[in-house]
């Protein structure tokens, strides 16, 4: 029912981190885990020496351009129903799968995204820039995902905390060939907010998501922005909003970029 996929594209101490709690992940019978990486990397990690428990690796000969290539080829090979992609710098709990599962039995949703705890460089956690966690399930709508995307409010939707159901995952990719590149995100999730029931988990126990300023989202770059924004023109929205929406996705790229 729950494919997991944790996607290595890189040798550093970040990745062996990720690796070593992806492995101690706690799984049930409908859920698989599985550490997908190119096959140049595989010495490098030491995978030999690893115990890799209920585990599964894909050896990958080619190697991926952009992340959305290595995510597409996964969700071809994958038959569950739902899947979910995690980043190769982040540390998971053991109770992570588990409790993913309990919310997916519980309410069949077409997407489950949750909040973290977000960590730094050196894997501590940041004080001062926290959510409030809570045992709460929060319904989120497309109006909910862009407010949070591009107002200072609040923070984005966390895409590799999305599990998301797979059928409607390669609907989308049928009806989106193009990418609008390093932003595609929002545009995932606002395509599933729209399709149905997509929750989010308050607890905040389950993901520790690090920030560092090598990650791509904190790279300026105008092109990038440029189709965000006319993917925003695109949107069959109430106009006042989507005009303000424009301005704050301008501002954003120079005052308060997220």
């Amino acid at each position: 029912m729950l494919d997991i996929f944790l996607l290595v594209s890189r040798e550093n101490n970040h990745t062996t981190q990720a690796i070593d709690s992806f492995i101690k992940i706690k799984t049930d019978t409908p859920i698989k885990k599985y550490i997908s990486i190119n096959e140049k990397l595989l010495d490098k990690l030491d995978f030999n020496k690893k115990d890799l428990k209920n585990t599964f690796v894909i050896v990958q000969k080619k190697t991926f351009n952009i992340a959305r290539e290595h995510v597409k080829n996964l969700l071809k090979r994958s038959r569950s129903k739902y899947v979910m992609y995690m980043h190769d710098d982040d540390i998971f709990s053991e109770d992570i799968a588990i409790n993913i599962f309990k919310i997916l039995k519980r309410f069949e949703p077409i997407a489950l995204a949750s909040r973290a705890t977000y960590i730094n460089n050196e894997s501590k956690i940041f004080l001062e820039r926290q959510s409030v966690s809570c045992n709460k399930i929060k319904k989120m709508t497309i109006y909910g995902v862009l407010n949070r995307y591009f107002f200072p409010f609040d923070r984005s939707v966390l895409f590799p905390t999305v599990v998301f159901n797979r059928e409607k995952y390669l609907s989308y990719w049928s009806i989106h060939k193009k990418s609008i590149g390093k932003h595609e995100d929002v545009r995932i999730i606002s395509y599933f907010a729209e399709q149905g029931l997509f929750l989010e988990d308050q607890n905040t126990s389950n993901y520790f998501l690090r920030l560092h300023p090598y990650q791509d989202s904190n790279l300026r770059d105008a092109r990038p922005r440029m189709k965000l924004i006319s993917w925003l023109r695109s949107l069959n929205i109430n106009f006042i909003y989507k005009f303000v929406l424009i301005c704050s996705a301008k501002i954003q790229y120079y005052i308060y970029y997220k």
